[in-house]
């Protein structure tokens, strides 16, 4: 009996369901080998299953054949554009999404995909557009509340920078109202409710942040912040210190590490601090002017600049 390709990806996905894994690739391969007019799907269904086993590259490649087989099919364009996301490409899965909506005009994910990579390029009132769009026609459907949390949240990342900070609140907290387990949007309120001088609050999301993803390490930086906002500089010791060993390329943590040292008048840890804080952070930002500027280094102002002059 001659296979038949449709019916083959019909049975892969089946046994990938059931956990049969090796077989769902086998499956998969054998529709491919057929080379008939569901091969497009074979590619794109694979990539699926490669990208469960974090196998992304290969993945990439079963996208890319899946749309040159068949230019309108979004779904892989999508998922295309969100495997790219992970890798930071975020130019690359504009594109994709582009092309996705293009295909499926009335398709909400690709609208959020976009708006998702323009926020990542810096182009927050084009993202705020979009998003602003997006939202009013989510309204009155039936959407999953995780995927809801995540237009409000990037709704509040747009709003955050475009200086619209107590609207980026709301969303934000409504993100999180939809998700308790959203990271980001529990950071990005902290962040906030430390700009709003509510620092009982920043702390109490920060901490919660912590909790949600004990191995990020915005949430430990933040509450170090917001612990030398407070002049509290023994408790944003051990914060700030967390964060510079999750992320030791941060050149902004080892600067707000040299603000504790300075409030607690350690002068020959803040001048190396400082130095080190030069040395990695990019030449273009000039954190020269914001050091001789920051009050937090008031204490040893005199001689941070006899340093820097020299």
């Amino acid at each position: 009996m001659q296979e038949n390709d449709s019916e083959l990806i019909s049975n892969a996905i089946h046994h990938k369901h059931q956990g049969n894994y090796n077989e769902a690739f086998d499956l998969y391969d054998r529709a491919i080998n057929l080379k008939g007019p569901e091969l497009h799907r074979a590619y794109y269904n694979k990539g699926v299953l490669l990208e469960q086993f974090n196998k992304k590259q290969e993945a990439i490649e079963c996208y890319e054949m899946a749309t040159q087989l068949e230019p309108t099919y979004f779904h892989a364009w999508h998922d295309w554009g969100n495997l790219l996301c992970s890798f930071d490409e975020y130019g690359k899965a504009k594109e994709k999404f582009e092309n996705a909506h293009k295909a499926a005009p009335n398709e909400l994910y690709p609208k959020y995909g976009i708006a998702y990579t323009l926020n990542r390029l810096n182009g927050f009132q084009e993202a705020l557009t979009l998003l602003d769009s997006l939202f009013d026609e989510v309204q009155g459907l039936d959407i999953d509340d995780k995927f809801y949390s995540l237009i409000n949240r990037e709704l509040g990342f747009a709003l955050m920078n475009t200086n619209h900070i107590q609207d980026a609140y709301d969303h934000f907290n409504l993100a999180l109202e939809l998700n308790d387990k959203d990271y980001h949007s529990c950071y990005n309120i902290g962040f906030i409710s430390d700009m709003f001088k509510e620092y009982d609050e920043a702390l109490l999301f920060y901490e919660r942040a912590i909790e949600l993803d004990p191995k990020e390490a915005q949430a430990y930086q933040g509450k170090a912040c917001t612990y030398i906002h407070t002049k509290k500089y023994k408790e944003a010791l051990e914060f700030i210190l967390e964060a510079i060993r999750l992320n030791p390329t941060n050149y902004q943590g080892y600067y707000n590490l040299a603000c504790v040292y300075a409030g607690l008048g350690l002068e020959k840890e803040t001048m190396d601090t400082i130095k080190k804080t030069i040395a990695m952070a990019p030449k273009q930002i000039g954190i020269e002017n914001f050091i001789l500027r920051d009050p937090d280094f008031s204490n040893f102002a005199s001689k941070i600049a006899e340093m820097l002059s020299q």
